[in-house]
């Protein structure tokens, strides 16, 4: 047997990690930044001439290829960096850590509670500057990010004044609109201290559709470090998209109370409640969806408005009750078809939701409670579903579980159709609140139907989706692309194209990438600005389009902080056993380390045991000398 030993010496690793945020850079440009970088360079020099350094960037996201000093990241995140070295550089031999940053982090986690079990002593090289600086900025602005034409909306700003004790300072609140600005408000205020904080609500009318810029602004104040955090825009999408919804009914009943708290409860709805005495079918045309509440009746047929409504083509929700003329009812629907004979007994009914349902989403809870709610009236009778339908809940008769449908959908051509084989959904809101502390369930049950019945289906052959029209800087943006042959069959054979443009006019092209049996692009990021994009392909000799529009929002977090935050640095530095030092002190913690005897390359030994049989060269060597040394004795006569 043949003892091989292999010996290799790994040198220490010195992690040299450089913030890259925009508010550290500020910092440096009010210093002699390029002092700052040669002694930064020189460090790393110094430290390669007997270690192995690692370079690392961190700001919104790390940069671990060597990167480049470039201080242009719009966020800080430290948590992430602290979570790659614990990550990464497990089990190596790291001699030491070096971060310079000015200690201002927001966003990720607070590299204190981020445990990257480290052996290695973290240093800090403490940038910026921690004096309470003379300043007046917006802080935060809280708002809704979904508004409705016609409404007013509430922003919540916080604002906040160092050092500026006894001035009176403006708030203004501008809408955007292609570059004009329009003034909406002029809030005056007045700083009552030189750490002065207040929070103000600004009430702002959404007038027009699409997604709406607006900007808050303060003046300007003498001596303030900043004026880049005065101002803050944000970005409200104003929603044009309100339907009118028709509840009409036989006569008044408490069902239909039930049907427009649910309907006005999700603010998008307008809702009328109409008797069917009252009605006529000009007012038809005003309205997006018609819930007809135990019609046709024997007193109220509506034949006419049922004609009316199919010629519009207008989706409907039709409530069974005791008052339905069931013959008018059959006839004047293609979804579920009920043979009453001459019984006009009710059945008291409670609903089963059918698990195989996927034409829209119920919550865990409604699926798991809204069986145990109060029996409805439901009418006796042979119930037939069309095989297009589909059933949305089944019909419990007291302990047995029936296929006659309660709830169930359809759609005929581009127009859907639902109904609800019973009355008295007021008793399912009365349990509601009393069991669960609110009518959340039943709200969402109305509120799904409606929401389906109201929406077309979409039969372009190519459309365009994207995830939101509401992206920030920080964020990549990302689309997807459909293409259907004459068949309604997905293809990706053809290739698709898309033009960007900004508002300044430039164009960007981009080609989709071919994924499963659909098209994929990512964008990657933008800058600030509203962009409309134009996607473009052709099938089998026609040329197919789809328009749309993105808005791109600043991110303004690194002028929030003015002032360093060399606190969680110290806390920081103790934690891992390092040090803090200041710029002018770099080449003091490059000579530490050099001198620091702990830090040594590691020597890794390897043993191999081998058969000598296996080394075939030592084998034929062994073979020629006994060769040799039989021929010798036999040539000298030595047997």
């Amino acid at each position: 047997m043949l003892k091989l030993i292999q010996s290799r010496s790994e040198p220490p690793v010195i992690i040299l990690a450089q913030d890259l945020s925009e508010s550290v850079g500020a910092a440096l440009a009010q210093s002699d930044s390029s002092a700052y970088m040669r002694s930064l360079d020189e460090m790393a020099s110094k430290l390669e001439a007997s270690f192995t350094v690692h370079r690392i960037g961190f700001g919104e996201k790390l940069s671990t290829d060597n990167p480049a000093w470039i201080f242009d990241g719009k966020a800080t995140d430290m948590g992430q960096f602290m979570q790659y070295v614990g990550d990464f550089y497990k089990g190596q031999n790291v001699g030491a850590v070096i971060v310079a940053t000015d200690g201002s982090i927001n966003r990720g986690r607070n590299p204190l509670y981020v445990d990257a079990a480290l052996k290695a002593p973290l240093s800090v090289i403490a940038l910026g500057d921690t004096t309470r600086k003379t300043d007046l900025q917006i802080r935060n602005v809280f708002h809704n990010s979904i508004a409705y034409a016609g409404d007013k909306f509430v922003v919540q700003v916080d604002l906040s004044a160092v050092n500026l004790q006894g001035i009176s300072p403006t708030l203004e609140v501008r809408s955007i609109r292609d570059n004009q600005q329009t003034l909406l408000e002029r809030i005056p205020l007045q700083v009552e201290s030189n750490s002065w904080f207040q929070t103000r609500d600004v009430i702002i009318e959404a007038t027009s559709s699409g997604i709406q810029r607006y900007r808050l602004q303060l003046s300007h104040a003498d001596n303030e470090v900043t004026y880049s955090n005065n101002v803050r825009d944000f970005f409200v999408e104003v929603i044009d998209g309100r339907l009118n919804v028709l509840v009409l009914a036989d006569s008044p009943h408490p069902d239909l109370r039930v049907w427009r708290s649910a309907l006005i409860s999700q603010r998008n709805y307008a809702v009328d409640v109409v008797m069917a005495q009252d009605f006529t079918s000009a007012d038809l045309k005003q309205y997006d969806l018609v819930i007809l509440h135990q019609l046709p009746s024997a007193r109220w047929p509506i034949s006419a408005l049922l004609d009316d409504m199919q010629k519009l083509e207008m989706p409907k929700i039709m409530v069974t009750g005791m008052q339905t003329d069931l013959a008018a009812f059959n006839r004047s629907q293609q979804v579920l078809q009920i043979d009453y004979a001459a019984n006009r007994t009710p059945n008291e009914v409670t609903m089963v939701v059918n698990p195989a349902f996927s034409l829209f989403k119920l919550s865990d809870e409604l699926k798991t409670k809204i069986e145990t709610f109060s029996p409805l009236i439901s009418p006796y009778g042979e119930y037939t579903t069309r095989p297009s339908a589909t059933v949305l809940g089944y019909q419990r008769i007291g302990r047995v579980d029936t296929q006659y449908p309660l709830i169930i959908t359809g759609e005929s051509g581009d127009v859907r159709t639902c109904v609800m084989a019973g009355e008295g959904i007021w008793k399912w809101q009365l349990f509601d609140q009393v069991q669960n502390g609110s009518t959340a369930i039943t709200n969402e049950l109305l509120g799904q139907l409606v929401q389906y019945a109201s929406t077309k289906s979409d039969k372009r052959k190519f459309r365009v989706i994207m995830p939101k029209n509401l992206f920030t800087e920080l964020e990549e943006i990302s689309f997807r692309a459909e293409l259907y042959n004459d068949n309604y069959e997905p293809v990706n054979t053809s290739e698709v194209t898309m033009q960007i443009r900004n508002e300044q006019g430039q164009e960007f092209l981009y080609t989709f990438n071919p994924q499963e049996s659909a098209y994929s692009l990512n964008a990657g990021r933008f800058a600030e600005g509203s962009y409309v994009y134009t996607a473009t392909t052709d099938l089998n000799g026609v040329r197919h389009t789809h328009e749309g529009r993105f808005v791109v929002q600043p991110v303004q977090l690194e002028s929030m902080t003015v002032e360093a935050d060399h606190g969680l640095l110290r806390q920081l530095a103790t934690k891992y056993g390092g040090e803090v030092v200041y710029p002018d002190q770099m080449m003091n913690l490059t000579d530490r380390i050099l001198a620091d005897d702990t830090i040594k390359p590691v020597l890794y030994s390897t043993t191999h045991t081998r058969p000598l049989i296996n080394l075939k060269w030592l084998c034929f060597i062994l073979l020629g000398t006994l060769t040799l040394e039989w021929f010798l004795r036999r040539y000298f006569g030595g047997y």
